[in-house]
């Protein structure tokens, strides 16, 4: 079994690439190039691709892996795969696999930091000029998050540890999903969740049943005050709206990342950062640890993280 690693080796513990050893030989390629110019087009032995995105600009054809022969997986080092044609693997018997899970809590403490950076207005303090020197307003006043209602749209693995962090603040939280969960909070009817949350987290996964899911017309019946946070790929809710809601001050905040959005595109309440939510040493060393663990589950022919069954 040959292991095709793209991705850089000091990005692995020694101990991991051992482990990898032992199961196959592995062949690190570090250097972003023509992936049709790679070795393993032309090794005939039995393979598994591990691909880290950067390496390959978040793209793997299905011509691509059709000119691979004998291509037994391919071992993503992310948790989404929508980027690599899953369905075109099953057909061809090869195993798609991802990287779940590795920076949950990650992404749960970045979500409850926009919250907060929402309710004590971080985002106009910002963009507050320096020279005004200090300023006492209703523009400025934060709120204090204990004792409100979090709505979590999507009681998931993140979503249930968002909850965990709302709990810990001394929040009532309710939730949607669509189906209800064995959990210490609320099942409420999304309509009404919208219209009784003071902060709302989005924490759906977006694929084709939740796109534009969230719309105007239920976004509408938001309270004058409350926070729409959003950790979720756009697409889901209606963010345009919200975004004019909210500099228009009928509601109270909107957060969000962004690659390319600014803070200061926007007047009021809006809090962007860059997509770094996930972006944590803990994470990255469980994110490598699964990856590792992942590959050499596949090399012995075992079935773990496969998103294409």
């Amino acid at each position: 079994m040959n292991i095709y690693i793209l991705g850089k080796k000091e990005d692995l513990k020694e101990e991991q690439i051992s482990l990898l050893k032992e199961n196959g030989k592995v062949i690190f390629i570090e250097e972003k190039q023509n992936v049709l110019k790679h070795p393993y087009i032309d090794d005939k032995e039995e393979k598994i691709l591990a691909i880290d995105p950067d390496l390959t600009d978040w793209e793997f054809s299905n011509d691509i892996i059709e000119k691979i022969p004998n291509l037994r997986a391919i071992c993503l080092q992310t948790t989404s795969f929508d980027w690599v044609d899953g369905e075109f693997c099953r057909g061809k018997n090869i195993k798609l696999t991802n990287v779940p899970h590795y920076s949950t809590n990650a992404v749960a403490e970045c979500a409850s930091f926009l919250m907060l950076s929402l309710a004590r207005k971080l985002p106009i303090q910002l963009k507050t000029s320096s020279t005004e020197g200090m300023v006492y307003s209703s523009d400025i006043m934060g709120l204090e998050v204990k004792g409100k209602t979090m709505g979590i749209i999507g009681l998931g693995t993140i979503g249930s540890k968002v909850a965990e962090k709302g709990k810990g603040l001394g929040m009532n939280v309710v939730y949607w999903s669509r189906n209800k969960k064995e959990a210490d909070y609320e099942y409420m009817p999304i309509d009404k969740l919208l219209v009784e949350s003071d902060f709302i987290f989005l924490t759906l996964a977006k694929n084709d049943e939740t796109k534009n899911f969230v719309t105007k017309e239920m976004l509408s019946n938001m309270k004058t005050k409350a926070c729409f946070i959003t950790i979720a790929t756009e697409g889901i809710e209606d963010r345009e709206y919200l975004i004019k809601q909210t500099e228009a001050g009928n509601i109270g905040g909107l957060a969000f990342e962004s690659e390319k959005d600014r803070m200061t595109n926007y007047k009021g309440n809006i809090m962007i950062t860059k997509p770094y939510a996930w972006y944590t040493g803990e994470a990255l060393d469980n994110m490598f640890e699964i990856w590792t663990e992942t590959i050499i589950a596949t090399c012995k022919n075992e079935s773990i993280n496969v998103v294409n069954n």
